[in-house]
This record gives structure tokens, sequence and C-alpha cells, in this order.
């Protein structure tokens, strides 16, 4: 984008931009081998810790939050995994992990 808008205002030969473009283009990138989500619904606790999250769960099991809204506060969780963390903080030794 930068080197568009350095080309655009005259500031940028149109020969070192193709150029640049041709060498981007031929330069290969590792393929990544993507992470496991397995533990997203873990991820809250780690970002805002046991109080917020229980905070939110419990509103949310009072009927004071609606699901898409406990999805929001808890770092936008897809409902499945909104379910297991609610699952994860039914069991007794959750605080441990």
């Amino acid at each position: 984008m930068v080197l568009r808008r350095l080309l655009g205002a005259h500031r940028l030969d149109a020969g070192l931009y193709q150029g640049y473009k041709t060498w981007r283009d031929q330069q290969g990138y590792p393929k990544k081998t993507g992470g496991t989500r397995l533990y997203r619904h873990r991820e809250p606790k780690h970002i805002f810790g046991n109080v917020f999250v229980t905070t939110v769960l419990n509103a949310l099991h009072a009927k004071n939050l609606t699901l898409t809204k406990a999805s929001d506060y808890l770092d936008r969780l897809k409902i499945e995994d909104l379910r297991k963390l609610e699952q994860f903080y039914l069991q007794p030794d959750h605080a441990s992990l």
C-alpha cells in the first residue's frame, strides 16, 4: 500500500515498483501447519482471568446476559466453545489448570 501511494505521488519509479512486485511474487513462503483449536474454550480464562469468566457465566445462567452477549464478552467464543467452557468450569479441579 505504501509503495502504491509513492507510485501515485510520482515519488517511486514504475520500473522499481514492478521489479519489487516480481521479486515478491517469486518468494516462497513456508506453509504453516495451523495450530490446534482444541483448547480454544479455555482461552478467555487465560486472557481475562477466573473472576471475569465466572462473572460472565453466572450472569448468563441468571439470564442477565444473552448467549450472544456472553460470547462477545468471552473473546467471541463460538457457542460450542462457550458450552465447553461452562463444562470446564463445572469440573471441581478447573482452577489448577
